[in-house]
């Protein structure tokens, strides 16, 4: 697979430089930051990512249903590699549990529903409201 996409890189700079064009690879190089025991924990820490300010994508995650048959792990990818430590510092302190800690004592309550929220939620469990914003 990655011969191809290399492969593919050198005939889009030839093509590029014979049309006078300036040649830019179709495939971003990525990097793996993380590998999941299941889809929906993958999902859920490229989520943390992207809320982070770091561009993630999770691959393998179809692949999950043949695990057994397969030696397929769902894997989540960073598009830019200097974002890597900040990344590995996002998931270490998920995994951790260090924002749950840090916010679980900041109670709010939802000005939608009235409903009281643990401080790690953004939004809302109950209607969806986002949280308040301090002023």
């Amino acid at each position: 697979m990655l011969l191809c996409l290399r492969i593919a890189d050198i005939y889009y700079v030839a093509c590029a430089r014979l049309r006078n064009t300036p040649a830019r690879p179709r495939y971003a190089p990525m990097n793996p930051v993380f590998t999941a025991r299941h889809p929906t924990e993958a999902h859920l820490v490229r989520g943390l990512l992207e809320a982070g300010g770091i561009r993630a994508e999770v691959r393998g995650d179809q692949l999950y249903s043949a695990f057994g048959e397969l030696p397929v792990l769902p894997t989540v990818w960073i598009v830019d590699p200097a974002d890597g430590p900040e990344a590995g510092r996002l998931i270490g302190d998920f995994l951790r549990g260090s924002a749950a800690r840090r916010y679980a004592h900041e109670r709010w309550t939802c000005a939608g529903c009235g409903e009281t929220l643990e401080g790690q939620f953004t939004d809302c469990w109950n209607c969806g409201a986002p949280r308040a914003q301090p002023a």
